[in-house]
């Protein structure tokens, strides 16, 4: 309404299941459909979410920034059984620095 779109910050919100490795993932992806309020299959998860090993989600990251998205809040699906934000934090900002 007036503003220019180029003056506005493209964030989104968006959950995050990441492991170090494709086992790893496969557990926790398990895991988390069992505790999933929204009841959807893994698949449905991962089409919407950042889902994978460290480099996948860096590469999904990255798909992200070139749709113009600057700013991302990401959830983390495993925050309180999980070490999700740790292995994001560790592996994939570095990535993006």
């Amino acid at each position: 309404m007036g503003r220019d779109f180029g003056e506005i910050t493209l964030t989104r919100n968006i959950d995050c299941l990441i492991a170090a490795d494709e086992e790893q993932l496969a557990e926790k992806a398990a895991v988390w459909i069992d505790r999933s309020p929204w009841h959807e299959t893994i698949d449905q998860f991962a089409a919407v979410a950042l889902f994978g090993t460290p480099d996948q989600v860096a590469e999904q990251v990255a798909a992200q920034a070139e749709l113009g998205f600057e700013v991302l809040l990401v959830e983390f699906v495993d925050a309180t059984w999980g070490d999700g934000m740790r292995v994001f934090a560790e592996q994939v900002i570095p990535a993006h620095a």
